[in-house]
């Protein structure tokens, strides 16, 4: 009983994680639909002299949007990891049950 029972907090901390990464996700959508809207040459008195490809054309962001997206990448795939864990899972029960 006492396995069961910690298989259910891990279970409860692992949708939880899950569930924050696709929070995080979704938020730096929002930050990435905003980046069309930048200058599409360098500003350096607002900061914004870091290049960023958005759908083939150039357009220049700040120091922080630039890390924002090396960051998205690792929240990328730390959920595509997750996601294809659970389904993994699923289908391990699944094909077990038979």
């Amino acid at each position: 009983m006492e396995r069961s029972h910690h298989g259910r907090y891990l279970l409860f901390a692992v949708k939880g994680i899950f569930y924050l990464i696709v929070l995080l996700a979704f938020c730096d959508w929002g930050l990435m639909m905003t980046f069309s809207g930048n200058p599409r040459t360098p500003v350096p008195s607002q900061g914004k002299i870091y290049p960023f490809n958005e759908h083939g054309v150039t357009v220049y962001v700040t120091r922080f949007e630039h890390e924002v997206t090396d960051f998205r990448v690792w929240i990328s795939l730390t959920g595509l990891g997750m996601f294809v864990g659970f389904c993994g899972q699923k289908l391990e029960k699944t094909l077990q049950r038979r």
